[in-house]
């Protein structure tokens, strides 16, 4: 299976499967793909290769602060707003953006909420310290047999994702690297379909 880290954190679930549909490409920076075994660096997860997602880093000196808004057809848009900067040993980026459409199919709307935290510390110049954060919520209507019945139902998924991660960097030597960090990952996926009242009702939820 193939490897996916965000900020380092590890994102892929228990059997190694990764639910790349809602991780949304707001404040990343940069994406690199490495082809074939990486065990040697990432552990036997990394069996067919690593995914690794970085978020941005803020830079300027004055804060720098970005929005953007656009739309479509179906009820379809999506915004963004960031506020990034540096001031002397500190670096910080925030980004949140939400994406909404409704589609051409009763039941099927489906948004998704994006933030995203990079912040740094520069004790000196050979020690770094970090911390990110990625919060993902994403759902949507699941119409099921429309094409089949043209009647779609209520059923719908939603997903709360967490990834949490800390670094402490230092160059001891040209040749010496020390390095502690920290990895907090939390999925949490529900599937549910509501039925008239005095029906039963059957869900499947999930938490890592």
């Amino acid at each position: 299976a193939n490897m996916v880290l965000i900020d380092g954190v590890h994102a892929n679930d228990l059997g190694g499967a990764a639910e790349f549909a809602n991780i949304a490409s707001a404040g990343i920076a940069r994406i690199e793909v490495l082809r074939e075994p990486s065990s040697a660096s990432y552990g036997s997860e990394a069996l067919a290769g690593v995914v690794s997602l970085t978020t941005r880093r803020g830079s300027t000196p004055l804060p720098q602060l970005e929005y953007s808004i656009d739309g479509g057809n179906f009820g379809t848009w999506r915004e963004e707003g960031t506020l990034s900067g540096a001031a002397h040993r500190f670096d910080y980026f925030s980004d949140f953006a939400r994406q909404d459409t409704g589609n051409n199919i009763a039941s099927s709307e489906f948004h998704n909420v994006t933030f995203a935290e990079n912040v740094g510390f520069q004790a000196n110049t050979t020690t770094d310290l970090r911390f990110t954060l990625r919060h993902v919520a994403a759902e949507g209507g699941k119409p099921n047999a429309t094409s089949l019945y043209g009647i779609p139902d209520s059923a719908f998924s939603s997903e709360h994702d967490l990834f949490i991660g800390g670094s402490l960097d230092n160059r001891t030597t040209e040749h010496w690297h020390n390095a502690l960090r920290y990895g907090g990952l939390r999925l949490n996926f529900m599937y549910d379909k509501p039925f008239p009242a005095g029906i039963p009702v059957m869900s499947k939820s999930g938490t890592v």
